[in-house]
Protein backbone atom coordinates (compact mmCIF):
# COMPACT_ATOMS: atom_id res chain seq x y z
CA UNK A 1 0.00 0.00 0.00
CA UNK A 2 1.04 3.40 -0.85
CA UNK A 3 2.24 5.69 2.22
CA UNK A 4 -0.63 8.35 1.14
CA UNK A 5 -3.29 6.35 3.03
CA UNK A 6 -2.04 7.47 6.35
CA UNK A 7 -0.25 10.75 5.29
CA UNK A 8 -3.55 12.66 6.11
CA UNK A 9 -3.58 11.20 9.50
CA UNK A 10 -0.07 11.81 10.14
CA UNK A 11 -1.49 15.54 9.26
CA UNK A 12 -3.57 15.31 11.97
CA UNK A 13 -1.04 14.00 14.43
CA UNK A 14 1.32 16.99 13.63
CA UNK A 15 1.53 18.51 16.97
CA UNK A 16 -0.60 17.02 18.70
CA UNK A 17 -0.96 16.20 22.77
CA UNK A 18 -3.33 14.49 24.41
CA UNK A 19 -4.38 14.04 27.75
CA UNK A 20 -4.42 16.77 30.66
CA UNK A 21 -1.94 18.37 32.61
CA UNK A 22 -2.51 15.64 35.24
CA UNK A 23 -1.52 12.92 33.48
CA UNK A 24 2.31 11.48 34.05
CA UNK A 25 2.38 10.24 30.72
CA UNK A 26 2.13 12.81 28.31
CA UNK A 27 1.04 11.72 24.57
CA UNK A 28 2.47 13.96 22.12
CA UNK A 29 3.36 12.97 18.71
CA UNK A 30 6.96 13.74 16.79
CA UNK A 31 8.10 14.46 13.39
CA UNK A 32 10.41 10.92 14.34
CA UNK A 33 7.09 9.23 15.83
CA UNK A 34 4.81 9.60 12.93
CA UNK A 35 7.56 8.67 10.33
CA UNK A 36 8.06 5.37 12.01
CA UNK A 37 4.38 5.39 12.29
CA UNK A 38 3.72 5.41 8.94
CA UNK A 39 5.90 3.02 7.68
CA UNK A 40 5.18 0.65 10.44
CA UNK A 41 1.81 0.69 9.63
CA UNK A 42 2.36 0.59 5.42
CA UNK A 43 5.02 -2.37 6.29
CA UNK A 44 1.68 -4.18 8.28
CA UNK A 45 -0.85 -3.57 5.14
CA UNK A 46 2.19 -4.72 2.88
CA UNK A 47 2.66 -8.29 4.92
CA UNK A 48 -0.89 -9.08 5.23
CA UNK A 49 -1.88 -8.14 8.61
CA UNK A 50 -4.06 -5.52 7.37
CA UNK A 51 -6.26 -5.54 4.27
CA UNK A 52 -8.15 -2.81 3.20
CA UNK A 53 -12.09 -4.24 2.46
CA UNK A 54 -14.23 -2.27 0.29
CA UNK A 55 -14.08 1.65 -0.19
CA UNK A 56 -15.95 4.50 1.47
CA UNK A 57 -18.37 4.52 4.80
CA UNK A 58 -18.44 0.81 3.83
CA UNK A 59 -14.82 0.63 3.88
CA UNK A 60 -13.45 -2.35 6.79
CA UNK A 61 -10.43 -3.63 7.71
CA UNK A 62 -9.15 -7.32 7.58
CA UNK A 63 -7.14 -7.68 10.51
CA UNK A 64 -4.88 -10.75 10.83
CA UNK A 65 -3.65 -10.58 14.84
CA UNK A 66 -0.50 -12.86 14.38
CA UNK A 67 0.82 -11.96 10.75
CA UNK A 68 0.83 -8.11 12.77
CA UNK A 69 2.88 -9.55 15.63
CA UNK A 70 5.12 -11.56 12.91
CA UNK A 71 5.65 -8.39 11.33
CA UNK A 72 6.78 -5.75 14.58
CA UNK A 73 8.55 -8.96 16.30
CA UNK A 74 11.01 -8.19 13.41
CA UNK A 75 10.76 -4.49 13.54
CA UNK A 76 11.51 -3.94 17.96
CA UNK A 77 14.00 -1.69 17.42
CA UNK A 78 11.36 0.36 15.87
CA UNK A 79 8.37 -0.19 18.99
CA UNK A 80 9.45 3.05 20.78
CA UNK A 81 7.11 5.28 22.81
CA UNK A 82 6.78 7.83 20.13
CA UNK A 83 5.40 5.53 17.78
CA UNK A 84 3.17 4.22 20.67
CA UNK A 85 1.83 7.45 21.25
CA UNK A 86 0.81 8.51 17.71
CA UNK A 87 -1.11 4.60 18.13
CA UNK A 88 -3.31 6.09 21.14
CA UNK A 89 -3.65 8.94 19.72
CA UNK A 90 -4.98 7.77 16.24
CA UNK A 91 -7.24 5.44 18.81
CA UNK A 92 -8.29 8.69 20.51
CA UNK A 93 -9.88 10.07 17.05
CA UNK A 94 -12.02 7.13 16.95
CA UNK A 95 -12.79 6.88 13.44
CA UNK A 96 -12.95 3.90 11.03
CA UNK A 97 -9.51 2.73 11.60
CA UNK A 98 -9.97 2.41 15.22
CA UNK A 99 -9.77 -1.62 15.43
CA UNK A 100 -6.77 -1.07 13.25
CA UNK A 101 -4.76 1.11 15.62
CA UNK A 102 -6.20 -1.12 18.52
CA UNK A 103 -5.00 -4.36 16.93
CA UNK A 104 -1.69 -2.83 16.06
CA UNK A 105 -1.09 -1.05 19.54
CA UNK A 106 -2.10 -4.68 21.07
CA UNK A 107 0.49 -6.29 19.03
CA UNK A 108 2.83 -3.09 20.32
CA UNK A 109 2.64 -4.37 23.56
CA UNK A 110 3.07 -7.33 23.13
CA UNK A 111 6.30 -7.92 20.74
CA UNK A 112 7.35 -4.79 22.78
CA UNK A 113 6.84 -5.62 25.84
CA UNK A 114 5.33 -2.36 26.62
CA UNK A 115 2.35 -2.17 29.72
CA UNK A 116 1.23 0.94 28.58
CA UNK A 117 0.69 0.30 25.08
CA UNK A 118 -1.31 -3.10 26.24
CA UNK A 119 -3.28 -0.84 29.11
CA UNK A 120 -4.25 1.91 26.05
CA UNK A 121 -5.26 -1.14 23.78
CA UNK A 122 -7.43 -2.55 26.59
CA UNK A 123 -8.84 0.46 27.28
CA UNK A 124 -10.26 1.76 23.60
CA UNK A 125 -11.14 -1.74 22.87
CA UNK A 126 -13.30 -1.27 26.21
CA UNK A 127 -14.74 2.04 24.66
CA UNK A 128 -15.44 0.62 21.02
CA UNK A 129 -17.14 -2.48 22.78
CA UNK A 130 -19.85 -0.46 24.37
CA UNK A 131 -20.37 1.72 21.31
CA UNK A 132 -21.17 -1.63 19.58
CA UNK A 133 -23.57 -2.42 22.99
CA UNK A 134 -21.44 -5.54 23.92
CA UNK A 135 -21.13 -4.74 27.26
CA UNK A 136 -19.78 -7.94 28.92
CA UNK A 137 -16.48 -7.58 26.22
CA UNK A 138 -16.40 -3.91 27.93
CA UNK A 139 -16.18 -4.74 31.17
CA UNK A 140 -13.67 -7.46 30.40
CA UNK A 141 -11.56 -4.86 28.39
CA UNK A 142 -11.72 -2.24 31.41
CA UNK A 143 -10.73 -4.65 33.69
CA UNK A 144 -7.51 -5.58 31.47
CA UNK A 145 -6.63 -1.85 31.09
CA UNK A 146 -7.11 -1.18 35.06
CA UNK A 147 -4.54 -4.41 35.21
CA UNK A 148 -2.25 -2.76 33.10
CA UNK A 149 -2.22 0.82 34.67
CA UNK A 150 -1.90 -0.25 37.89
CA UNK A 151 1.11 -2.00 37.08
CA UNK A 152 2.51 0.78 35.39
CA UNK A 153 1.61 3.46 38.41
CA UNK A 154 -0.36 5.56 35.39
CA UNK A 155 -3.05 6.83 37.54
CA UNK A 156 -4.25 9.44 35.34
CA UNK A 157 -5.52 7.06 32.84
CA UNK A 158 -6.59 4.32 35.91
CA UNK A 159 -8.95 6.72 36.90
CA UNK A 160 -10.24 6.87 33.57
CA UNK A 161 -10.41 3.37 33.10
CA UNK A 162 -11.90 2.83 36.86
CA UNK A 163 -14.50 5.66 36.51
CA UNK A 164 -15.73 3.81 32.93
CA UNK A 165 -16.13 0.71 34.42
CA UNK A 166 -17.69 1.64 37.19
CA UNK A 167 -20.51 3.62 34.69
CA UNK A 168 -20.88 0.81 32.71
CA UNK A 169 -21.25 -1.51 36.08
CA UNK A 170 -23.58 0.71 37.22
CA UNK A 171 -25.98 0.62 33.53
CA UNK A 172 -26.11 -2.88 34.45
CA UNK A 173 -27.31 -2.33 37.37
CA UNK A 174 -24.65 -3.82 39.57
CA UNK A 175 -24.58 -1.11 41.92
CA UNK A 176 -22.10 -2.59 44.44
CA UNK A 177 -19.75 -2.74 42.42
CA UNK A 178 -20.42 0.77 40.64
CA UNK A 179 -20.33 2.40 44.10
CA UNK A 180 -16.51 0.57 44.52
CA UNK A 181 -15.04 1.73 41.51
CA UNK A 182 -16.76 5.18 41.06
CA UNK A 183 -15.80 6.36 44.57
CA UNK A 184 -12.32 4.75 44.35
CA UNK A 185 -12.35 7.09 40.35
CA UNK A 186 -13.26 9.65 42.47
CA UNK A 187 -10.30 9.85 44.99
CA UNK A 188 -7.93 9.44 42.25
CA UNK A 189 -9.22 12.41 40.67
CA UNK A 190 -9.27 14.16 44.18
CA UNK A 191 -5.29 13.29 43.92
CA UNK A 192 -4.60 13.81 40.67
CA UNK A 193 -6.31 17.48 41.12
CA UNK A 194 -5.34 18.82 44.75
CA UNK A 195 -7.06 22.21 46.09
CA UNK A 196 -4.34 23.66 46.59
CA UNK A 197 -3.13 23.29 42.74
CA UNK A 198 -6.41 23.35 41.16
CA UNK A 199 -8.50 26.32 43.29
CA UNK A 200 -11.47 25.89 40.72
CA UNK A 201 -11.03 22.12 40.49
CA UNK A 202 -11.02 20.24 36.72
CA UNK A 203 -13.78 18.97 34.43
CA UNK A 204 -13.00 15.69 35.32
CA UNK A 205 -12.90 16.01 38.74
CA UNK A 206 -16.47 17.79 38.44
CA UNK A 207 -17.65 14.47 36.01
CA UNK A 208 -16.78 12.22 39.38
CA UNK A 209 -18.48 14.28 41.84
CA UNK A 210 -21.54 14.08 39.58
CA UNK A 211 -21.53 10.66 38.29
CA UNK A 212 -20.97 9.31 42.64
CA UNK A 213 -24.32 11.62 43.04
CA UNK A 214 -25.97 9.76 40.04
CA UNK A 215 -25.34 6.51 41.40
CA UNK A 216 -26.10 7.48 44.71
CA UNK A 217 -29.58 8.84 43.25
CA UNK A 218 -30.18 5.68 41.29
CA UNK A 219 -30.30 4.12 44.70
CA UNK A 220 -32.48 5.97 46.13
CA UNK A 221 -30.38 7.44 48.58
CA UNK A 222 -31.12 12.01 47.29
CA UNK A 223 -29.53 12.80 50.46
CA UNK A 224 -26.10 11.60 49.89
CA UNK A 225 -26.41 12.46 46.37
CA UNK A 226 -27.27 16.20 47.04
CA UNK A 227 -23.67 16.65 49.03
CA UNK A 228 -21.96 15.22 45.53
CA UNK A 229 -23.79 16.70 42.78
CA UNK A 230 -23.85 20.11 44.80
CA UNK A 231 -20.03 19.83 44.83
CA UNK A 232 -19.84 19.34 41.00
CA UNK A 233 -22.29 22.64 40.49
CA UNK A 234 -20.22 24.85 42.52
CA UNK A 235 -17.16 23.44 40.56
CA UNK A 236 -19.02 23.92 37.43
CA UNK A 237 -20.05 27.19 38.43
CA UNK A 238 -16.24 28.44 38.79
CA UNK A 239 -14.86 26.23 35.91
CA UNK A 240 -17.43 27.72 33.81
CA UNK A 241 -17.77 31.68 34.86
CA UNK A 242 -20.21 33.85 33.11
CA UNK A 243 -18.07 36.36 31.69
CA UNK A 244 -16.25 33.11 29.50
CA UNK A 245 -19.22 31.57 28.77
CA UNK A 246 -22.28 33.96 28.46
CA UNK A 247 -24.55 31.32 27.39
CA UNK A 248 -23.53 28.90 30.22
CA UNK A 249 -22.05 25.69 29.33
CA UNK A 250 -23.80 22.25 28.86
CA UNK A 251 -22.31 20.62 32.01
CA UNK A 252 -23.38 23.36 34.09
CA UNK A 253 -26.91 22.77 32.66
CA UNK A 254 -26.55 19.18 33.71
CA UNK A 255 -25.43 20.33 36.95
CA UNK A 256 -28.46 22.45 37.18
CA UNK A 257 -30.85 20.16 36.38
CA UNK A 258 -29.37 16.95 38.53
CA UNK A 259 -29.43 18.54 41.78
CA UNK A 260 -32.49 20.38 40.63
CA UNK A 261 -34.18 16.93 40.02
CA UNK A 262 -32.80 15.13 43.65
CA UNK A 263 -33.87 18.22 45.59
CA UNK A 264 -37.09 18.12 44.40
CA UNK A 265 -37.37 14.40 45.03
CA UNK A 266 -36.71 15.56 48.18
CA UNK A 267 -39.42 17.61 48.35
CA UNK A 268 -37.45 21.04 48.44
CA UNK A 269 -39.67 22.61 45.84
CA UNK A 270 -38.71 26.45 46.63
CA UNK A 271 -34.89 25.53 46.25
CA UNK A 272 -35.48 22.69 42.92
CA UNK A 273 -37.61 25.18 40.72
CA UNK A 274 -34.72 28.19 40.45
CA UNK A 275 -32.17 25.42 39.59
CA UNK A 276 -34.47 23.97 36.66
CA UNK A 277 -35.80 27.09 35.53
CA UNK A 278 -32.14 28.58 35.02
CA UNK A 279 -31.13 24.54 33.65
CA UNK A 280 -34.11 25.70 31.10
CA UNK A 281 -32.90 29.01 29.89
CA UNK A 282 -29.52 28.19 29.59
CA UNK A 283 -30.01 25.11 27.50
CA UNK A 284 -32.27 27.82 25.49
CA UNK A 285 -29.60 29.77 24.73
CA UNK A 286 -27.15 26.88 24.13
CA UNK A 287 -29.41 25.55 21.55
CA UNK A 288 -31.13 28.87 19.54
CA UNK A 289 -33.56 27.96 16.73
CA UNK A 290 -31.46 29.33 14.46
CA UNK A 291 -28.78 26.52 14.79
CA UNK A 292 -31.27 23.49 16.11
CA UNK A 293 -34.07 24.55 14.49
CA UNK A 294 -35.82 20.87 15.44
CA UNK A 295 -34.65 21.48 18.87
CA UNK A 296 -32.29 19.80 20.84
CA UNK A 297 -32.89 16.59 23.07
CA UNK A 298 -30.96 18.31 26.24
CA UNK A 299 -33.67 20.71 25.48
CA UNK A 300 -36.70 18.92 24.94
CA UNK A 301 -35.46 16.83 28.16
CA UNK A 302 -34.95 20.25 30.07
CA UNK A 303 -38.77 21.13 29.62
CA UNK A 304 -39.86 17.84 30.70
CA UNK A 305 -37.99 18.31 33.84
CA UNK A 306 -39.32 21.72 34.96
CA UNK A 307 -42.92 20.27 33.83
CA UNK A 308 -42.16 17.47 36.37
CA UNK A 309 -41.86 20.19 38.90
CA UNK A 310 -45.01 22.26 38.03
CA UNK A 311 -46.60 18.92 38.05
CA UNK A 312 -45.51 17.46 42.01
CA UNK A 313 -46.66 21.87 42.81
CA UNK A 314 -49.94 21.49 41.43
CA UNK A 315 -49.54 23.90 38.53
CA UNK A 316 -51.10 21.68 36.01
CA UNK A 317 -51.76 24.00 33.19
CA UNK A 318 -48.03 24.98 33.66
CA UNK A 319 -46.89 21.23 33.17
CA UNK A 320 -48.87 20.28 30.39
CA UNK A 321 -47.65 23.49 28.49
CA UNK A 322 -44.32 22.35 29.03
CA UNK A 323 -45.01 18.57 28.20
CA UNK A 324 -46.51 19.49 24.83
CA UNK A 325 -43.95 21.42 23.90
CA UNK A 326 -41.05 18.52 24.53
CA UNK A 327 -43.64 16.23 22.90
CA UNK A 328 -43.50 18.26 19.65
CA UNK A 329 -39.91 18.40 19.99
CA UNK A 330 -39.28 14.99 20.40
CA UNK A 331 -41.84 14.17 17.24
CA UNK A 332 -39.25 16.55 14.94
CA UNK A 333 -36.56 14.57 16.68
CA UNK A 334 -37.68 11.04 16.17
CA UNK A 335 -39.98 11.14 13.27
CA UNK A 336 -41.96 7.69 12.40
CA UNK A 337 -39.82 7.22 9.47
CA UNK A 338 -36.40 7.32 11.25
CA UNK A 339 -37.63 5.83 14.38
CA UNK A 340 -40.57 3.27 13.55
CA UNK A 341 -40.59 1.59 16.85
CA UNK A 342 -40.59 5.26 18.69
CA UNK A 343 -38.09 6.43 21.49
CA UNK A 344 -37.57 5.95 24.73
CA UNK A 345 -37.84 9.59 25.27
CA UNK A 346 -40.71 9.97 23.23
CA UNK A 347 -42.37 7.39 25.63
CA UNK A 348 -41.82 9.14 28.65
CA UNK A 349 -42.89 12.22 27.04
CA UNK A 350 -46.46 10.61 26.20
CA UNK A 351 -46.51 9.16 29.87
CA UNK A 352 -46.11 12.23 31.57
CA UNK A 353 -48.28 14.17 29.24
CA UNK A 354 -51.08 11.74 29.81
CA UNK A 355 -50.18 12.00 33.53
CA UNK A 356 -50.30 15.59 33.60
CA UNK A 357 -53.89 15.34 31.52
CA UNK A 358 -55.29 12.85 33.94
CA UNK A 359 -54.04 14.84 36.79
CA UNK A 360 -56.24 17.73 35.59
CA UNK A 361 -58.83 16.32 35.10
CA UNK A 362 -58.96 15.10 38.97
CA UNK A 363 -61.91 12.61 39.76
CA UNK A 364 -62.98 12.47 36.62
CA UNK A 365 -60.38 11.29 35.04
CA UNK A 366 -60.16 7.76 36.57
CA UNK A 367 -61.38 6.18 33.40
CA UNK A 368 -59.33 7.35 30.82
CA UNK A 369 -56.40 6.64 33.60
CA UNK A 370 -55.68 2.90 32.76
CA UNK A 371 -55.02 3.00 29.10
CA UNK A 372 -52.73 5.14 28.54
CA UNK A 373 -50.51 3.29 31.00
CA UNK A 374 -51.22 0.22 28.89
CA UNK A 375 -50.07 1.99 25.50
CA UNK A 376 -47.25 3.38 26.74
CA UNK A 377 -45.79 0.04 28.60
CA UNK A 378 -46.35 -0.92 25.12
CA UNK A 379 -44.24 1.10 23.39
CA UNK A 380 -41.65 1.36 25.48
CA UNK A 381 -41.30 -2.51 25.63
CA UNK A 382 -40.95 -1.84 21.75
CA UNK A 383 -38.32 0.41 22.06
CA UNK A 384 -34.24 -0.19 22.52
CA UNK A 385 -32.94 -0.37 26.57
CA UNK A 386 -32.14 3.36 27.31
CA UNK A 387 -28.61 4.32 27.47
CA UNK A 388 -27.08 5.39 30.51
CA UNK A 389 -26.87 9.05 30.61
CA UNK A 390 -25.00 10.76 33.20
CA UNK A 391 -21.03 12.44 31.84
CA UNK A 392 -18.48 10.62 32.64
CA UNK A 393 -14.84 11.63 32.87
CA UNK A 394 -12.57 11.39 29.73
CA UNK A 395 -9.28 11.64 28.35
CA UNK A 396 -9.24 15.45 26.75
CA UNK A 397 -9.14 14.13 23.09
CA UNK A 398 -12.18 11.75 23.31
CA UNK A 399 -15.68 13.39 22.70
CA UNK A 400 -17.84 13.69 25.56
CA UNK A 401 -20.49 11.92 25.76
CA UNK A 402 -24.05 12.33 25.33
CA UNK A 403 -26.13 13.36 28.66
CA UNK A 404 -29.85 13.30 29.25
CA UNK A 405 -30.82 14.07 33.07
CA UNK A 406 -33.08 12.30 34.91
CA UNK A 407 -36.83 12.43 34.82
CA UNK A 408 -39.75 10.74 36.00
CA UNK A 409 -39.52 6.78 37.29
CA UNK A 410 -35.99 6.36 35.23
CA UNK A 411 -33.12 8.14 36.95
CA UNK A 412 -30.24 8.79 34.23
CA UNK A 413 -27.44 7.51 34.15
CA UNK A 414 -23.94 8.22 33.40
CA UNK A 415 -22.34 6.63 29.86
CA UNK A 416 -19.53 6.45 28.04
CA UNK A 417 -21.14 6.43 24.89
CA UNK A 418 -21.50 9.21 22.31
Amino acid sequence: MRSWRWAGFAALLAGSVMASARAQHLLQSTPEGQKVFKELLNACVADGGLKQVGQGRAMTWRIDKDKLRSMLATRRGQLTPAVRDCLVIGCALEDARLPVFIAVLEAFGQEGKDERALGFAAFFSGRSMEKQRRPAEAEAAYRRAIEQFRTVSEEGWLADSVNNLGLLLQARRDYAGAAKLLREGLALYRKLYPKDKYPDGSWELANSLNNVGGLLADGGDFAGAEVFLRDALVMRRKLYPKDKHPDGHRDLAVSLNNLGFVLQARGDYAVAEPLLREALAMNQKLHPKDKYPQGHPELANSMKNLGFMQRDRGNYAGAETLYREALDMYRKLYPKDKHPDGHQDLATTIILDNLGFVLRMGDRGWWISAWPRRWAATLWARCPAPSPTWPPSRPAARPSASIRAPTCSAWGRCSTNC
